[in-house]
C-alpha cells in the first residue's frame, strides 16, 4: 500500500525485489545491495504506470474485550473502535476509541539498579502506523543505533543473537510510550503509601487523533490523546486500604516536513510537543535540518531543542555528519549539547541531560569471503562526554565490534573497549560524583547456523566495575525448529559479579559481590492456518552480598571507604515476566485474542535461594490479567 499523489501523467515508481531462502537462511536481493551499502532509494529499479487512481480507503475496527485482573481483583469490560479514514494522499486519519492495548507483546525483563532510565520499544499499533513522518533525526530510531553501532547484516546466515552491550539510547523528542504509560502527574495525600506495582502500571486512554499527509515536497502529521483517571491502591499508617485517584494527562504533537530532492536532498522539519497534567505543564520545540547527496557519498543531519517544563526552559541539539567512502568503509560524526535545564522525557527520551559530547564511528564491511572465513564487518568507535556544570568527564571509551561469519554458517562475533577513568555523576540522585577507575570490557560470541533444526549460541566476557574489580559474563541458547508449526528459543545469561557498586541513599554507595541469572524461554505454535499460540518466560534473579560501604566525598573524587552500615544491606532481586498469547487471525484487521499476563517486582529482602526466589515471583504478583478480546473489520 502506498500513497500516491494525483496525477493524470506518467508514474514512475522505484521497486526492489528480496526473497528470504529458509533452507539455506539467506537472502536475495534485487538490486543487489548489501546492508552497508550508503544507498538504497535512490538506487531502487524504475518502472513507469500509467493509469493508476488512488481511491478511497477507509475502515471501521470495534472490538469487545473483557479482563479479569486477580492482582488487583478486578473485571472490567471494554468496548472501543478503531476508525481509518484516507480520501487521498493530502490526508490520512487514525483515531482509536477507548483502546485496549491489553493483549500486546510483553516488554523484556531489564535489570537496571542505575538513575538513567531504560528504553523501551513501542508495541501498539495504532502508534506504529505511520509514525516514520514523526522520526526528526535517524537518532530517534533505537534501531539506528544497534544497526550503526555493530554494523551488523541483519540478513545473517547464524542464529540471531548480537552483542548489545554499551548500545547508546535513542534521543527522541517523541516517544509514544509516554501515552498510556506510567503516571508522573499523580499527587500522592500525605500518610497514604501506593501498593507495590502501582506506580509502574500503565494508564488507560480515553482516545487518541492521528492525521498525516502532504503533498508537493511537504509533509505533516498531528496526534493528539487523553488519559482516563489514575487510579492506584494504597495504604494509610493504620494499614488500611485506601485509593488515589488523579486526573491522566492530555497529549499534543504536531510536525511539519519540507524536503526537497532532486540530485540532492534537503529537508527542514518542525516538531513541537504538548503535555497538560494535573501538576505541570510542558512542551519541546524542536526544528530539524537535513542534507544529502543523491550518491549517499555524504549526509548531515542537526537538531536544534527547547524545552518547557513547570517554567523551567532549557535547550540542547545534536548533529550528525556522515561520509561513505564506499560500500566497505563509511565514517561518522556525531555531535550533542544539552544544557542542565532541557527536559523533553514528558513526551521524549533523553538519557540524561547537563552534558556536551561527541562520537567518531568507523564502520567497515569487507563480503569478499578468504581461506576460511565467508565474511566480516564491524566499527571502530571513539566517544567522549563531559558534564556542563563541573567539566568533570563522564563517558569516554574505545570500542571495537567485529562480525566474523565462518565457512558453514557459523558466526564469530567479539568486541572490546578500552574505558578510561570517568565521574560517574547519576546514581548518586543529585549528592555528588565518584571517580572510576579505568576499566576494560571483552565480550566473544560463537552462534551456529540457524537453517538446521537446532541453533546454538554461547558467549563469554568481563568487564571492570567501577572500582576495577571484574564482572564475568556467560550466555547460553539454543533455537529448536522442531516442525514448521513450532519452534522455540531458550536463553540463559550468568554474571558473577565482583565489587558492584550499587547506590544506598544520600552520598552511600556500597560494593557487592552478587550472582545474577537471568532464563528466558519464547515458544511459537501455528496450530493452524490462522491460529497461533506464542509463550514467553522471562526472569530475572540476583543474590547481592555486601564487601565494602563507600561514600561521595563532598567535592567529588575517589569513593571514600566507610565503616558498614547499621544492620545488613545484603538485596535480592525477582524480576518476573511471563505471557501466554493465543490469537486467531479471522480475516486481516480482524482477530481474537486470549492474553494471559503475570509479572512481579519482588522487594529487596535479605539473600535467598534463586529457586524460592522464582517460586516467590510466583506468588502475589503485581500483574496477573486474563484479557478476551475481539475486533472485527469493516472497510473498503
Amino acid at each position: 500500500m502506498m500513497n500516491l499523489p494525483e496525477s493524470d501523467a506518467l508514474r514512475t515508481i522505484g521497486f526492489a525485489a528480496s526473497r528470504q531462502i529458509s533452507s539455506e537462511n539467506e537472502r536475495y536481493q534485487w538490486p543487489g545491495h548489501s546492508y552497508s551499502s550508503p544507498q538504497f532509494v535512490t538506487a531502487l529499479n524504475e518502472m513507469q504506470l500509467q493509469g493508476v487512481e488512488p481511491r478511497m480507503q477507509w475502515s471501521l475496527i470495534p472490538f469487545l474485550s473483557g479482563t479479569i485482573d486477580d492482582a488487583r481483583d478486578e473485571k472490567a469490560a471494554r468496548a472501543g473502535i478503531d476508525i481509518t479514514w484516507q480520501p487521498n494522499s493530502l490526508v490520512s486519519v487514525n483515531a482509536t476509541l477507548n483502546p485496549d492495548f491489553g493483549a500486546v507483546e510483553a516488554d523484556d525483563v531489564v535489570l537496571n539498579l542505575t538513575a538513567l532510565e531504560t528504553f523501551f520499544p513501542e508495541k501498539r499499533l495504532f502508534f506504529l502506523e505511520g509514525s516514520e513522518v514523526f522520526e526528526t533525526t535517524p537518532r530517534a530510531n533505537s534501531g539506528n543505533s544497534l544497526r550503526e553501532t555493530t554494523n551488523e547484516n541483519f540478513a545473517t546466515t547464524s542464529r540471531r543473537v548480537f552483542v548489545t552491550d554499551f548500545m547508546p539510547a535513542p534521543i527522541s523528542l517523541l516517544n509514544t510510550r509516554r501515552i498510556g504509560g506510567t503516571a508522573n502527574q499523580v499527587d500522592v495525600p500525605q500518610g497514604l503509601a501506593p501498593a507495590r506495582g502501582e506506580r509502574n502500571l500503565p494508564t488507560n486512554l480515553l482516545g487518541a487523533v492521528k492525521l498525516t499527509g502532504g503533498a508537493n515536497g511537504f509533509r505533516y502529521g498531528a496526534m493528539t490523546a487523553i488519559e482516563d483517571e489514575v487510579s492506584w491502591r494504597a495504604m494509610d499508617a493504620l494499614g488500611r486500604d485506601q485509593q488515589i485517584i488523579d486526573a491522566g494527562r492530555d497529549f499534543s504533537v504536531l510536525r511539519l516536513l519540507y524536503e526537497h530532492k532532486d540530485e540532492n536532498r534537503l529537508g527542514l522539519g518542525y516538531l513541537g510537543t504538548q503535555i497538560v497534567g494535573p501538576r505541570y505543564e510542558a512542551s519541546v520545540q524542536g526544528l530539524d535540518v537535513h542534507y544529502g547527496l543523491g550518491s549517499g557519498l555524504f549526509g548531515v543531519d542537526m537538531q536544534l531543542v527547547q524545552s518547557d517544563r513547570a517554567g523551567e526552559t532549557g535547550r540542547g541539539g545534536i548533529l550528525d555528519v556522515r561520509y561513505a567512502a564506499s560500500s566497505a568503509i563509511q565514517h561518522k560524526f556525531e555531535f550533542e549539547y544539552f544544557d542542565s535545564k532541557v527536559n523533553v522525557n514528558d513526551l521524549g527520551f533523553l538519557r540524561r541531560n547537563n552534558y556536551r559530547g561527541g562520537q567518531y564511528l568507523l564502520s567497515y564491511a569487507y563480503p569478499k569471503p578468504g581461506r576460511w572465513f565467508q565474511a566480516t564487518r564491524g566499527t571502530l568507535i571513539f566517544r567522549h562526554q563531559e558534564n556542563l556544570t563541573a567539566g568533570q568527564v563522564v563517558d569516554q571509551g574505545v570500542f571495537w565490534r567485529n562480525t566474523l561469519v565462518l565457512k558453514g554458517r557459523n558466526t564469530i562475533r567479539s568486541a572490546i573497549a578500552y574505558l578510561p577513568s570517568r565521574y560517574e555523576d547519576r546514581n548518586s540522585r543529585g549528592n555528588g560524583a565518584y571517580k572510576t577507575s579505568d576499566r576494560i570490557w571483552l565480550n566473544a560470541l560463537w552462534a551456529t547456523d540457524a537453517s538446521r533444526p537446532l541453533s546454538f549460541s554461547t558467549s563469554i566476557g568481563g568487564l571492570q566495575e567501577d572500582l576495577g574489580d571484574w564482572t564475568l559474563n556467560l550466555t547460553a541458547g539454543v533455537t529448536a525448529r522442531l516442525s514448521d508449526s513450532l519452534y522455540f528459543d531458550l536463553d540463559l545469561a550468568y554474571k558473577r559479579r565482583t565489587g558492584w557498586v550499587v547506590y544506598q541513599g544520600g552520598r552511600e554507595f556500597g560494593a557487592f559481590d552478587a550472582i545474577d541469572l537471568q532464563p528466558s524461554f519464547d515458544l511459537n505454535w501455528f496450530l493452524a492456518a490462522d491460529h497461533q499460540i506464542k509463550f514467553s518466560f522471562q526472569w530475572a534473579g540476583v543474590k547481592a552480598y555486601e564487601r565494602q560501604a563507600y561514600r561521595v566525598p563532598s567535592a567529588d573524587g575517589a569513593l571514600q571507604r566507610r565503616a558498614g552500615a547499621a544492620g545488613p544491606r545484603d538485596f535480592t532481586v525477582s524480576l518476573l515476566t511471563t505471557q501466554v498469547r493465543y490469537r486467531w487471525e479471522i480475516a486481516p484487521l480482524t482477530d481474537f485474542y486470549v492474553v494471559y499476563n503475570r509479572g512481579n517486582q519482588l522487594p529487596p529482602t535479605e539473600a535467598d535461594a534463586f529457586g524460592d526466589l522464582l517460586s516467590d515471583a510466583f506468588q502475589d504478583p503485581v500483574v496477573s490479567s486474563l484479557v478476551v478480546k475481539l475486533r472485527y473489520r469493516f472497510g473498503g
